[in-house]
């Protein structure tokens, strides 16, 4: 039997005034997780740039200030099992909002 992948799972992540790693979708032990849609909104008066990185791959993504970046994809697959998705601002702003769906694969 191949990957089976599970329904649509939702996430929501804040990031205000930090340059740190937060944790987007924790890791599920024995599984992959997926992105399957991803929303940006930057609330700061300041432009940033925003890595989102499985621990093995990261994609970049610049959010214009008081502006949102919206990806709808299927392709966004993570790398390795029990792996975490983070997201990185990479200037400090006043807040950053990121929701969006993901999936379960075995």
């Amino acid at each position: 039997m191949g990957n089976i992948q599970t329904a649509l799972n939702q996430f929501n992540l804040t990031i205000s005034a930090s340059t740190a790693a937060k944790t987007l979708i924790a890791a599920i032990v024995g599984r992959y997780v997926d992105i399957t849609s991803l929303f940006l909104a930057n609330s700061s008066a300041t432009a940033t740039l925003v890595t989102l990185s499985d621990g093995t791959n990261s994609y970049e993504y610049e959010v214009p200030a008081n502006g949102s970046v919206v990806l709808d994809t299927t392709d966004l697959q993570a790398t390795s099992q029990n792996t975490a998705w983070t997201l990185t601002c990479a200037t400090s702003v006043t807040s950053l909002y990121a929701s969006g769906t993901h999936s379960y694969r075995n």
